[in-house]
């Protein structure tokens, strides 16, 4: 332990276990806060992170190893990732927050793919991330619906690209937009969704590519 103030830590994660059978509510992040006081705290390359006393890390369900990033401009470089290390095992819910620039949505990325992952090592159930991309969702910030789709075709979006919509796809489409409260509006453009319903519209695309 050092007595000197150790410097502000550039990102936070924090994992916890959920019974896949219990239902998220809005209780979640009271749970996560008692969950926390169970790990040990570590300081790593400017991230903080904290990791369980168990070693539950057997077999991880993705594994992220020295993975680093840099955003290269004619003014140069700018790191944006140093030697990061996450396990995940399945069925783990994990938080990462932390102040703008960090890397978050940098770490995202690469994780989805969007980016590729030039120093590190990225593993999705022991398999190299370009082996199982398809099985990864992300949901972005911004819905991103196409104003020019309805709310239904724009949740189809993923079976459509991945060439294989079908009539099952389009049942369990209408059926998500229901339990989403959406079905009266199946048919409308994405202008006359409120700000709430285009989430549930952009949520019910990214669960439609059926994702691990």
């Amino acid at each position: 332990y050092h007595k000197r103030k150790p410097s502000p830590p550039k990102m936070f994660r924090a994992m916890f276990h959920i019974d896949s059978s219990r239902f998220l509510s809005a209780y979640l992040w009271h749970q996560l806060c008692q969950y926390i006081t169970k790990y040990t705290l570590f300081q790593r390359t400017h991230t903080l992170i904290l990791y369980p006393v168990s070693g539950v890390f057997m077999d991880a369900f993705l594994s992220i190893s020295h993975l680093s990033f840099s955003y290269h401009s004619p003014e140069g470089e700018t790191k944006a990732l140093h030697d990061i290390n996450i396990s995940l095992n399945e069925g783990e819910f994990i938080a990462i927050v932390g102040p703008s620039g960090c890397g978050k949505s940098t770490l995202l990325s690469l994780i989805s793919g969007l980016l590729p992952c030039t120093q590190g090592e990225i593993l999705l159930q022991g398999r190299p991330l370009s082996e199982s991309r398809d099985r990864i969702g992300y949901m972005l910030q911004k819905d991103h619906l196409f104003s020019w789709r309805s709310t239904k075709s724009n949740v189809l979006l993923g079976p459509e690209i991945r060439r294989n919509k079908s009539p099952e796809k389009e049942e369990k489409a209408l059926a998500l937009l229901d339990s989403y409260g959406l079905a009266q509006f199946s048919a409308s453009s994405p202008s006359s969704l409120s700000g709430g319903m285009r989430q549930r519209a952009a949520l019910i695309r990214t669960l439609m590519t059926e994702p691990a």
